[in-house]
């Protein structure tokens, strides 16, 4: 997002001081009232204290300067969650499923025309044209879900060729198309091993392939075995083998709670049921609650651990950025999540002024860089579907990224819709 002289960003950052919400000042702005209790379902994981719920205001400089233009800019306030004035309907017709499965096709297609070329590699067309672990996780998910198998078997034969060539269970998290060799970091990133692990589980199912199931189960076994350790905050989820341990950091153990990644858990407890992987679940959402910080209350992308209540962690920007803003979507594609846990992130979209969502500074309430992408703008409005019952702006249900990741994301949302969410159309 274009910075303004005059019009910095700033989040107005709310916090809870003695029952009263209150915003810290922004740039000429100060926000306080008194919120109505929030309503928790019974089968909500706790809350900690302070405001949850969030909606973009827009304000313009006091007395701009003859020449210079009013620029609108965001801020957070808190809003009890209300129904809106046009309520999710209860009635769900077939037909909208039916348009929006030929839209989720359309935009399969273009996704893989855009992001898979012939040999299965998944190219991040924003960083350097490189490949990664979650990448080729994220298009076997939806090839799978899509029931392309062509599709299917050529990313995974390319992940196995070339991120898992030593044979191990574990992939490479790093593919440079212009080093030599290409892996230029044999460490892995345990999400592209959930999501590559869950994706052979839906194909398992899909395509009646049972090797596809041993694969799975022999990497979904090695995740837990090698990659989750049990501490006070429960068996939690380290994000590689290396550096990550609090072997490995001073403040380690450190965790990045989007990579809990909640319906592949699931699946993989099927694939593993002697493994206590409802421990893991738990640990994530027990995480979700007490990892947030600062004046919204937000989870940073990187949290440490060390301590007796988790923090930033150092060397890491304390921000809830592009990898936690995955996580209201991890949330909507599960079945079992509650209305309570989206709470935290709703409100990030300004549908009206097409503002935000934003990298937010967890520590100050300030806000960043925009988000860039339809896809993050619909896992925003799809998160305020299901916390105050508005509708998902049609306009984000034929978006066209370009690049992979919002396009991944984006495409996902729109499974999450059909499948669960088909009353937010």
């Amino acid at each position: 997002m274009a910075r303004h002289t005059r019009s910095l960003v700033v989040l107005a950052a709310a916090a809870a001081v003695g029952g009263m919400v209150t915003a810290a000042e922004g740039e000429n702005f100060v926000f306080s009232r008194t919120p109505p209790a929030l309503e928790t379902p019974t089968d909500a994981p706790p809350h900690p204290p302070g405001p949850a719920n969030f909606v973009f205001v827009t304000r313009s400089d006091p007395e701009p300067a003859p020449s210079a233009p009013k620029v609108p800019t965001p801020s957070f306030v808190y809003m009890p969650p209300l129904p809106r004035s046009n309520p999710v309907p209860t009635v769900e017709t077939p037909d909208q499923a039916v348009l929006l499965g030929e839209q989720i096709e359309a935009l399969w297609l273009r996704f893989k025309s855009r992001h898979v070329d012939a040999t299965g590699r998944v190219i991040d067309n924003a960083n350097g044209s490189i490949s990664h672990s979650e990448g080729q996780g994220y298009a076997m998910v939806l090839a799978a879900r899509m029931g392309d198998r062509a599709t299917f078997d050529r990313i995974w034969a390319w992940t196995r060729a070339e991120l898992m060539a030593g044979g191990g269970p574990f992939a490479a998290w790093k593919w440079d198309p212009k080093a030599s060799p290409h892996v230029t970091d044999p460490n892995n990133a345990t999400d592209g091993d959930l999501l590559i692990s869950w994706a052979l589980a839906l194909a398992a199912d899909r395509f009646q392939e049972t090797g596809y199931r041993d694969e799975a189960a022999r990497i979904a076994r090695a995740i837990y075995t090698e990659l989750t350790v049990e501490m006070p905050f429960g068996r939690i989820l380290l994000p590689g083998k290396v550096g990550f341990s609090a072997d490995d950091r001073d403040d380690g153990p450190v965790v990045n709670l989007s990579y809990w990644i909640f319906p592949a858990l699931d699946a993989l407890a099927a694939l593993t049921p002697d493994l206590d992987w409802a421990a893991v679940n738990r640990a994530g959402r027990h995480l979700l609650q007490v990892g947030r910080v600062g004046p919204l209350r937000l989870p940073p992308d990187w949290l440490s651990l060390a301590g007796p209540d988790p923090v930033p962690a150092a060397g890491f920007d304390p921000v809830f950025g592009y990898n936690n803003a995955r996580i209201p979507l991890y949330l909507a594609l599960d079945a079992k999540a509650v209305r309570a846990e989206f709470l935290p992130y709703a409100g990030q979209w300004n549908a009206a002024d097409d503002l935000g969502p934003f990298v937010i500074d967890v520590t100050t309430g300030a806000a960043h860089d925009t988000l860039g992408g339809g896809g993050f703008k619909l896992v925003a409005s799809l998160t305020d579907c299901i916390v105050n019952q508005t509708r998902v702006d049609p306009r984000l249900l034929a978006i066209d990224d370009t690049f992979y990741y919002p396009a991944a994301l984006g495409l996902l949302a729109l499974i999450s819709i059909k499948e669960g969410h088909l009353a937010c159309l």
